[in-house]
């Protein structure tokens, strides 16, 4: 999670992690603003300046499973789809991802693409999310049309930020505007369902093999508004420490009071829950721990948070749900 540990895990490592060719066929949309008549040139601003896309894209690459998750939901065919290991699928799927055919190459971060290979698909978009730099940025754009992330608050970008994008740029916005309506509709369900969890204050932590821990701290960091469209809140101690402009920061074992929060979503990057107690002094003793409302999280389940997409936010849902079960 943490870029302060590869933006938890992406930004220090940048991402462009598997790469899934993806030779799906994507079926008939009868969307009212699909592909049917002539193509609207489409400019998207991002946090490198903007991006005009003149034709619908035929040939498309995505760079991280939140962009792929947002087209096969949209029922757009990618030609490759690179993965990164942040992105929790090394196997190249998430358990939230539908079937659907690719090649899949693994790469640690965006550094380690090989431009030459990725020119051979002879991409007409890139869509990539988080790159870590604008030289890799500029990179991408001489071969094709490339979106960073988006948004100019934070590290990565919602998943209706990717959902309303990707529906301009393909020209399914009804089926973007669908999607994110059926979304919202278990977000609201999830809020009626446990009313005693509304307003709990949440930490999105992770636990490193060294015994490190590192936390979200920025609001509007997507997996801070994905929990806040649960009716959570981010704890105002974790809010107060200050990190890098990645919204992640890491603090000491010594700590762990900033770890009070009412509601806490803890990815163990390697071993178990219980090994936290031994690594962690005071762990036992943390409100959450005592009222069993700790969602742990492993390193597929974790991207869920990390990176949402409009496919991943139920799967998230059910990981809250027996943490939020337990208020009373």
């Amino acid at each position: 999670m943490l870029s302060v540990l590869r933006r938890w895990s992406r930004i220090a490592i940048v991402p462009l992690g598997v790469l899934l060719v993806l030779s799906a066929c994507s079926s008939p949309d009868d969307d009212a603003s699909s592909s049917d008549g002539p193509y609207t040139p489409v400019t998207i601003e991002h946090q490198y300046g903007s991006t005009t896309i003149d034709a619908l894209p035929q040939r498309v690459i995505t760079v991280g499973g939140n962009w792929t998750d947002t087209l096969v939901a949209l029922d757009v065919p990618i030609v490759a789809e690179y993965r990164l290991f942040s992105d929790g699928a090394p196997a190249g799927k998430t358990p939230w991802t539908p079937d659907h055919k690719s090649e899949v190459i693994n790469v640690n971060s965006t550094a380690d693409v090989d431009l030459t290979k990725l020119a051979a698909f002879k991409p007409d978009v890139i869509l990539a999310g988080y790159l870590g730099s604008k030289q890799i940025y500029d990179q991408l754009s001489k071969l094709a049309p490339t979106i960073p992330v988006i948004s100019k608050e934070a590290v990565m970008d919602t998943w209706q930020e990717l959902t309303t994008t990707g529906g301009k740029i393909f020209a399914k916005t009804d089926k973007a505007t669908e999607l994110i309506k059926g979304v919202d509709d278990k977000l609201n369900a999830f809020k009626q369902k446990y009313p005693a969890a509304q307003g709990k204050t949440f930490t999105f932590g992770t636990s490193t093999p060294e015994g490190q821990i590192g936390v979200v701290t920025n609001a509007k960091d997507p997996s801070s508004l994905l929990l806040a469209q649960m009716g959570l809140r981010l704890d105002p101690g974790v809010a107060s420490v200050s990190g890098s402009k990645s919204g992640r920061a890491f603090i000491s074992p010594e700590r762990m009071d900033v770890l009070s929060s009412d509601l806490l979503l803890m990815w163990i990057r390697q071993g178990t829950p219980e090994s936290l107690a031994a690594k962690l002094p005071g762990w036992s003793e943390l409100k959450s721990v005592k009222g069993n409302t700790v969602a742990y999280l492993d390193n597929t389940s974790q991207a869920a948070f990390n990176y949402p997409s409009v496919l991943s936010v139920p799967y998230a849902i059910t990981l809250v749900e027996p943490a939020a079960a337990n208020f009373k």
